[in-house]
């Protein structure tokens, strides 16, 4: 059983999480063979185009993500592990209007963070709470343009993301109670700033460390030059390339989980002119071990998450086409692609949370919709003949 207690003073309470995992739980799940279960919600649409497309998943099974109605309306959804959905919008978004709602992730309390926008507005950052809540998050001093995001949000309820003032990018926390703190890398401040430069927080893990990327100005004319970077508990910034990345623009995005593994998606090098995306891991003591797509050298991969095992999932691209399919790498270097109805035409793992679950959609060639679905693993013996 892995146990991790975590605590923070939230107003005058001291609070304190005590998370388990039981290995019984576990084995339970993957002695059980590979397991694809896929899933509509009721109060979907059936039109081309439509169906949900989730994009996070809690310990429980708890899926958040977007989905689009019959009338091409967009809304944000929970999904509880009973199979029960709720369609939701955030404040002052109308989907009829052209606005957006985007959940980008649930923690294992069922709080959801994302990002919506009005018709021709500003993006803004949200976050949802089990009663149903749903506050703005509002950057202070900001200008009407501001454009806020959230991308992830821990057990704590601390959510991170960026906002974009004048076209320059800036990391921020977002504590459950309510307290804004700009957490800007340092390095973006040794060059002069430029369009489309700063900082990018993807993740941030029960520790408060935070894994992203940073997006640094070299100097007209030359481009950016991305970065990796680990944000510690205390505040250091610790940056990383890939090794075989390219130099000029290397880095896309970066997960760290619970126990400071950081994985995501680079830009590799290869012997021609052709941006190939691939993944990597990166361990505590600095060492990576890379992957690229399993169909071939010049085609592309790319990372979405990772769990505490360090099991990984993403999408790479098929060998004869440019359409995307899901797949799950183990912790002990396994990339499996995950298998769908001869009709899916396109696939992408979204999220896995640490029981090994992934959650994603699956698009659907024969009627032009979009269908979530969930993927359990097996046991690590009978994976060696998942492809079979």
């Amino acid at each position: 059983m892995r146990i991790s207690i975590h605590c923070q003073k939230i107003a005058n309470f001291q609070v304190c999480t005590v998370l388990f995992i039981f290995v019984a739980l576990t084995l339970s799940m993957t002695a059980s063979p590979q397991k694809l279960t896929m899933f509509d919600l009721p109060n979907a649409g059936a039109a081309p185009g439509s169906g949900p497309q989730p994009t996070g998943i809690n310990i429980f099974g708890a899926i958040t993500g977007i989905v689009v109605d019959n009338h091409n309306y967009l809304h944000g959804f929970i999904r509880t592990p009973e199979g029960e959905s709720t369609l939701f919008d955030a404040p002052g978004i109308d989907p009829q209007q052209n606005g957006a709602t985007i959940p980008t992730a649930i923690n294992d309390f069922g709080v959801i963070v994302g990002w919506a926008f009005p018709d021709g507005g500003p993006v803004r950052a949200f976050r949802r709470m089990p009663d149903g809540t749903i506050t703005t998050i509002k950057v202070p001093g900001a200008t009407p343009y501001t454009q806020t995001y959230l991308y992830s949000i821990n057990d704590f309820g601390v959510a991170t993301g960026k906002f974009d003032s004048n076209g320059i990018m800036h990391a921020f926390r977002y504590s459950l109670d309510g307290k804004f703190t700009e957490i800007d890398d340092p390095e973006v401040g040794m060059n002069p700033p430029i369009l489309d430069t700063g900082t990018i927080p993807y993740s941030i893990n029960n520790h408060g460390e935070i894994g992203g990327v940073v997006l640094v100005s070299i100097g007209s004319p030359f481009p950016s030059a991305n970065h990796g970077f680990l944000r510690t508990r205390k505040g250091e910034f610790i940056h990383f390339d890939v090794p075989e990345g390219i130099d000029s623009f290397s880095m896309i995005n970066a997960y760290v989980n619970d126990r400071g593994v950081v994985a995501g998606t680079y830009v590799a090098q290869q012997a021609v002119d052709h941006d190939v995306t691939a993944g990597f891991q990166r361990s505590p003591d600095g060492s990576f071990i890379v992957f690229a797509a399993p169909t071939g050298p010049l085609k592309n991969l790319w990372v979405n998450a990772l769990n505490f095992e360090g099991t990984t999932t993403g999408f790479f691209e098929d060998a004869t086409t440019i359409f995307d399919h899901a797949f799950v790498r183990f912790d002990d270097g396994r990339l499996v692609p995950i298998r769908f109805p001869s009709s899916e035409e396109e696939s992408v793992g979204a999220a896995i949370n640490d029981r090994g679950i992934v959650v994603g959609w699956w698009f659907d060639s024969t009627t032009s919709t979009y269908h979530g679905y969930t993927w359990s693993p097996r046991r690590h013996d009978e994976n060696e003949h998942a492809d079979d």
